[in-house]
């Protein structure tokens, strides 16, 4: 086989010749031709450093040597230029040869001594280099030797974390502030390249944190009890797992995968202040705070005396107020009271008050509102009593009525409604009243007369008692009372002559009669007086009795008499002598009918009124004519002066007379 054989062009440099190499492609020879000519000048030893410095890994072709065509050699003479690849070693020298353009190789070569400075290197010394803290916790300081340069820089560590070179040592150390995975890398400074580097990383955990992940508002919420919360949810990083206390039995708090669940049914009221605390995370542990109130159903206490709940009141009186303790809620309203009685709210407080305006019984209900449900509610009553009526139930004019004394009155009633009773005033003795299941009942039998206002009031019911008027007007029976004067009542007078009138005073009746009496003598009635008056006209006893009509039984009476004497019937007077002497005169008077004896008087307008005794000389009675004319008498007045008028007054046994003296 043939194989392709690729030759470097080496261009040496001799003394008077040029020897130069193609590259052939042979095939089974390799044939070399050299030019160049044997004459010339040697070339010289390129020149340069004979001491040089070089980092660890540097070649013969890092070598510096000035000249043409440098090659580098292992021996100062002969031997095979080294390859320019091959590694320097430390305090090894090497020979550098040149070869100008159309000159042969130098003999000579130059001497450099190559000192090879190591790498620089970082290893770690104490610390871990991989390691995992909290935020806000100090890094473990972690060390690290450096050799072969004169510093070190780190990059890559979290903010908080620094790094600082003294001494060939590099420490690490602090406290990282930002959480995250940070991956750092050392280098070292001032020595050869490469530099060295190491890398490790630091795992800065964040510290806990714990935020609400529902809605805004729900970790302070107000719940009612037995009605289950809406549910609370916390977003919980950087931690295992978390815990929540103060929360009201019922309600727990639940951890998984990073949320904290805060869920339940509280069966207890009150404000609960609860906490979310994480755990298995760095410290401190995150918390945060909520608020869950529940609130109780609703309660309604009845606060005012007891029995104010079932109160019974007059119409248009007030109630006794009504009060209710109320907890839980906002407000309260109440249905059923009566009118003019309402329910007012204020302050945890409801009032039930007014005056009511109607009667009947009325049951209310107070039911709470704005609280939970379900609402809390009570009952009570007010009783409204009307005011007591008092309505005539017996026949229209019944309570009016007039009757005569000892006589029983019609029975009066009255219908009573709202009393337990009845008293009646002013009723006359013998008549009463009573009360018996809401009547009134006035009856029985006066026993005095006058005008009797009563009153039938009721009792024991509301206020204003109701009251009602009557009357009852008791006649006495009829009264006759002789008001003339005393012995008017038994007269005698003399026939054709008027009686002294004969008054009787008359009570409770409405007129009066009489009988008996003498013709030309009657009774009237007018006003309450009963008079008796006339000239008889005829002569006789006459008893007589006046009696009442028109008032109460039985009549009044009264009795009399009049008893009417005959009448003288003439007296004559004659002149028997004229006084033609000195009181010698006669005077013949003659009496007829009457009752004898007869007193005679007679004066004169020359005699005193009384006449003196002894001027009237009676005749002898009977006269000489009384056979002839019986009945009659005569007188025959004597020794009577002349030029006289003489009056002659005759009154008889009975006191009938005729004539005068005045």
């Amino acid at each position: 086989m043939f194989k392709k054989i690729s030759l470097i062009l080496l261009v040496a440099t001799f003394i008077g010749f040029a020897i130069e190499t193609q590259a052939q492609t042979c095939s089974g020879s390799l044939t070399v031709t050299l030019t160049g000519s044997a004459s010339g000048t040697a070339t010289t030893a390129p020149t340069g450093s004979s001491s040089q410095t070089f980092c660890a890994g540097s070649k013969v072709s890092d070598l510096v040597a000035t000249g043409t065509a440098i090659q580098w050699y292992a021996a100062a003479t002969g031997g095979s230029a080294v390859a320019t690849t091959t590694v320097l070693t430390n305090g090894t020298h090497y020979y550098a040869s040149q070869t100008p353009l159309g000159a042969c190789e130098s003999v000579g070569r130059l001497d450099v001594t190559a000192t090879v400075t190591p790498l620089p290197a970082v290893a770690l010394t104490t610390g871990t280099a991989v390691q995992t803290v909290c935020t806000n916790v100090a890094v473990t300081n972690i060390t690290y030797t450096v050799t072969n340069a004169t510093g070190a820089t780190v990059s890559g560590l979290p903010t908080g974390v620094s790094g600082f070179y003294s001494g060939g040592i590099l420490t690490i150390s602090g406290t990282p502030i930002a959480s995250g995975s940070f991956n750092y890398t050392v280098t070292t400074t001032g020595g050869c390249s490469p530099a060295a580097t190491a890398t490790g990383s630091i795992t800065v955990t964040p510290l806990p944190s714990v935020t609400l992940s529902s809605t805004t508002g729900t970790d302070a919420q107000t719940v009612c009890k037995n009605i289950a919360i809406t549910n609370i949810t916390y977003t919980v990083p950087n931690v295992t797992g978390a815990m929540v206390s103060g929360l009201p039995t019922g309600v727990t708090g639940v951890y998984s995968a990073g949320v904290v669940t805060i869920s339940g049914t509280p069966t207890v009221s009150g404000s609960f202040n609860y906490t979310v605390t994480t755990t298995g995370g760095c410290s401190p542990a995150a918390t945060v705070a909520g608020s869950i109130t529940v609130t109780a159903t609703p309660t309604l206490v009845l606060s005012s005396a007891a029995g104010t709940d079932a109160q019974t009141v007059c119409k248009n009186v007030a109630v006794t107020n009504i009060t209710y303790a109320i907890t839980n809620a906002t407000g309260a309203t109440v249905t059923g009271l009566p009118s003019g009685v309402t329910g007012a709210f204020s302050t945890g407080i409801f009032t039930i008050s007014g005056t009511p305006t109607a009667s009947g019984t009325f049951s209310y209900t107070v039911t709470t509102s704005g609280g939970c449900s379900p609402a809390a509610t009570a009952t009570g009553s007010i009783t409204v009593t009307a005011t007591p009526t008092l309505a005539l139930s017996s026949a229209v004019g019944t309570d009016a009525q007039t009757v005569c004394k000892n006589v029983a009155v019609t029975n009066i009633t009255y219908a009573v409604t709202n009393a337990t009773g009845a008293t009646v005033t002013g009723l006359p003795t013998g008549v009463t009243g009573s009360y018996s299941v809401g009547v009134v009942i006035i009856s029985g039998t006066p026993t005095v007369s006058g005008a009797f206002t009563y009153t039938v009031t009721t009792t024991g019911g509301c206020s204003p008692a109701a009251t009602g008027t009557g009357s009852i007007t008791v006649t006495a029976t009829p009264t006759l009372a002789l008001s003339s004067a005393a012995g008017t009542d038994a007269q005698t007078v003399c026939n054709n002559i008027a009686v002294t009138n004969i008054t009787y005073s008359v009570t409770n009746a409405t007129s009066a009669t009489v009988s008996g009496l003498p013709t030309g003598v009657t009774g009237t009635f007018s006003g309450s007086t009963f008079t008796i008056s006339g000239t008889p006209t005829v002569a006789g006893s006459f008893p007589y009795t006046v009696t009442t009509t028109g008032g109460c039984s039985p009549a009044a009476t009264a009795s009399g008499s009049i008893v009417v004497n005959p009448a003288i019937v003439a007296a004559t007077c004659t002149p028997v002598q004229d006084a033609c002497q000195l009181s010698q005169g006669q005077i013949k008077l003659q009496v007829s009918a009457g009752t004898a004896p007869y007193t005679v008087t007679a004066t004169s307008n020359t005699v005193a009124p009384s006449p003196t005794p002894g001027i009237i000389t009676p005749l002898t009675a009977p006269s000489a004519d009384t056979t002839t004319d019986p009945g009659y008498s005569d007188y025959l007045f004597t020794g009577l002066p002349g030029n006289a008028v003489y009056k002659f007054k005759v009154v008889d046994s009975k006191g009938c007379s005729i004539g005068g003296t005045d």
